[in-house]
């Protein structure tokens, strides 16, 4: 067994009690699932990568694949029926209310008490999650809790966050100092509408304190933040019965492209990593081939990401190192295969992972793969 090893072919299904924390952070497209909710992640151009999500009886079950494409998932997902003798079905699960958060967490929960008209809270959420039976308050340094506030069309208007470590921006070029109307000194940063808009932060009473918005200014977050308070009440909250279409994240950066590809007639299709911290900053190219279309399989990817996104690491212990059209590569083998190629160009990190067909073989040798990786520009 290798960690390089791509998964056997087939599905993964993953089954737990529903939690509210958790639902509330997954993304993919609604769909209609056999008694209960469901999302859908389509994963690259042939499906690589793809998961169905759905809340059923109070049960979240992930059905996941790299081979088996996301509607054929959807039809496997809506087939899943309880075992005979099981359990009876569980309550939705339900969010957790701002006074039992502040009940167990070890600081300070500021909300705003005077907002613009006509802004609806929405059910706080805890990240990581570590209620009783899922871990310790007390120890979770890096627990953060949200609340977004929405307008009548569902659109995010405000996000307030309270922390137990930094969780703002901490690039000092980006920064502008105002002090708040109790004093203390806070950081303004102007970011675009792509990235969360303007973002206010402080630290008070050992809460890390952010609160942003798309359409929100430097002066409207100021008085916002004047109206904080660890007391007051959230109130009714509510979530939106749909929110607006997002506009795809545009690269944050210059995308490079091979150009030399190991097979004629590649198609090539762009997606960018829903999980990146800045939008646009970690996009994945896929390159494939009409004759693998259609048939279980992990196409030739190229991951791209802007320099300085991550927290630089050190390179595979177990990659080579050689020079190929003046760039040094870093090429991790499994036996005599090529599994994945990493190197830096123009500021941006790169891997370039090999095709795998559906018996997990890599479709490409360490030759092509260093002429692909040669090649871009």
């Amino acid at each position: 067994p290798s960690a390089y090893a791509p998964p056997p072919p087939g599905f993964t299904i993953r089954e737990r009690l529903a939690d509210y924390n958790q639902l509330s952070a997954r993304w993919g497209e609604g769909v209609t699932v056999t008694g209960g909710q469901g999302w859908l992640v389509r994963g690259m151009q042939n499906g690589a990568g793809a998961a169905v999500t759905i809340l059923r009886d109070g049960t979240e079950v992930e059905v996941n694949s790299f081979y088996i494409g996301a509607d054929e998932l959807l039809s496997i997902a809506n087939s899943l029926a309880p075992l005979p003798g099981g359990h009876a079905p569980l309550a939705l699960p339900a969010p957790f209310t701002l006074a039992e958060i502040r009940a167990q967490l070890p600081i300070a929960v500021f909300i705003p008490t005077d907002l613009p008209a006509g802004l609806v809270a929405e059910p706080p959420t805890v990240f990581p999650q570590s209620f009783p039976g899922m871990g310790d308050f007390a120890t979770a340094k890096y627990m953060v809790v949200t609340i977004i506030y929405h307008t009548s069309s569902g659109s995010i208007a405000l996000m307030v966050r309270n922390g137990m470590a930094d969780i703002g921006y901490s690039d000092p070029t980006h920064l502008d100092h105002p002090v708040l109307a109790n004093g203390i000194s806070a950081d303004f940063i102007n970011l675009p509408t792509s990235e969360g808009g303007p973002l206010l932060q402080w630290a008070q009473e050992g809460s890390h304190i952010a609160i942003s918005g798309p359409q929100q200014t430097r002066d409207s977050l100021l008085r916002i933040a004047a109206s904080m308070s660890k007391s007051a009440e959230l109130g009714a909250t509510e979530l939106p019965a749909t929110r607006p279409t997002p506009t795809p994240a545009q690269p944050a950066f210059t995308l490079l492209h091979p150009a030399w590809l190991p097979e004629q007639n590649m198609s090539v299709s762009e997606w960018p990593d829903p999980g990146s911290p800045q939008p646009g900053a970690n996009i994945v190219l896929s390159f494939d081939t009409p004759a693998t279309l259609g048939q279980p399989h992990i196409p030739l990817t190229l991951r791209e990401i802007k320099r300085g996104v991550y927290a630089e690491g050190l390179p595979d212990p177990q990659a080579t190192r050689e020079r190929v059209n003046g760039q040094n590569l870093f090429i991790t083998q499994l036996g005599a295969d090529c599994v994945r190629i990493t190197w830096t160009r123009n500021d941006v990190d790169l891997t370039l992972t090999n095709a795998y067909d559906v018996q997990a073989r890599p479709r490409y040798s360490c030759t092509q793969m260093e002429r692909v990786a040669g090649s871009v520009r």
